[in-house]
C-alpha cells in the first residue's frame, strides 16, 4: 500500500515546499541582472513581488506603471512612475515589463 499521511503532515510538508519555493524565488532576483531584462524608455508595471513587500502601496492614486529612465547598476533601475516628476531608483524585481514575460 502507499504510504499515507495524515492531513497535518501534508500541510506541514506544503510549508516546507512553498518556504523553499520562496527561497529559490529570492536567489532569482539576486541572479539576474537589471540591464538583461530591461532598456531604458521601456513601460514597466509593479511586480507581485513589490505587492507582498508593500512597495507598490502608498503611491499616489495607485498608480502601478512608469517608464524605465536608467539602468544605474546590476540591480538597480530608475523608473519614473507616472504622475511623477522624478524617478526613483528600485531594484529590478520589483517590476515586470508591460509586454512580455512576467519574471516576478
Amino acid at each position: 500500500m502507499a504510504n499515507k499521511r495524515s492531513e497535518p503532515q501534508v500541510l506541514q510538508l506544503l510549508d516546507k515546499i512553498e518556504h523553499r519555493l520562496d527561497l529559490i524565488n529570492e536567489y532569482v532576483a539576486w541572479m539576474i541582472h537589471a540591464e538583461q531584462r530591461f532598456n531604458v524608455g521601456q513601460r514597466v508595471e509593479f511586480s507581485r513581488l513589490a505587492d507582498d513587500q508593500g512597495i507598490s502601496k502608498g503611491r499616489k492614486k495607485g498608480v502601478r506603471t512608469g517608464t524605465v529612465k536608467t539602468i544605474d547598476d546590476s540591480f538597480i533601475i530608475g523608473v519614473q512612475l507616472d504622475g511623477y516628476k522624478r524617478p526613483a531608483g528600485f531594484h529590478h524585481s520589483f517590476f515586470n515589463p508591460m509586454r512580455g514575460p512576467k519574471l516576478f
